[in-house]
């Protein structure tokens, strides 16, 4: 029988409401909706999680909230969605999985990696009327907060990316 290889991918294509192109860096899939849909932080968390790959021998792993760990990581995130918005200042805010739901003051991410690099704001996070709980980075592109975070009231409409692994192709 002939060896059985592996190939990871990351796919652009059609999901849901518009068209996404994905993006790799440090065996993750980053992915961006060009229509720029605009949802709550748990409703963009769902859309995100329909999203997923299969690894042989591992239970599926759904896609999340982008989760960011480290200045490189969150530099190219904040560069990604940068360079691809239009310019607008009402897309200055992008979700990210960063999130203190369950317990005040606590925060994690959606996907359950362990909380090891933060990137707050001057003065964040600050549950600002006691209804912060969502993160959300910066990316305006100017300013001294390019890149940092915000705890965000979640039910606002948001722009956001997800991150997944990539799909493992065998042939």
């Amino acid at each position: 029988m002939g060896k059985v290889l592996h190939r990871s991918v990351c796919r652009d294509g059609h999901f849901g409401a518009g068209t996404v192109t994905v993006f790799e860096m440090s065996n993750f899939c980053y992915c961006r909706y060009f229509n720029n849909l605009r949802l709550d932080w748990i409703a963009a968390e769902k859309y995100c999680n329909q999203f997923g790959t299969v690894h042989e021998g591992a239970e599926d792993q759904l896609a999340h909230l982008v989760s960011i760990h480290s200045e490189h990581e969150n530099t190219f995130v904040r560069a990604l969605w940068e360079s691809l918005r239009e310019p607008s200042d009402n897309r200055q805010w992008c979700w990210i999985g960063y999130n203190d739901l369950a317990t005040e003051g606590e925060f994690v991410w959606s996907d359950q990696s362990p909380p090891q690099f933060s990137k707050w704001g001057t003065g964040q996070p600050n549950s600002h009327g006691g209804d912060q709980d969502c993160g959300a980075i910066d990316t305006s592109g100017h300013g001294p907060n390019l890149g940092s975070w915000d705890d965000g009231t979640c039910s606002s409409r948001l722009p956001f990316m997800c991150k997944m692994l990539p799909v493992h192709l065998s042939h």
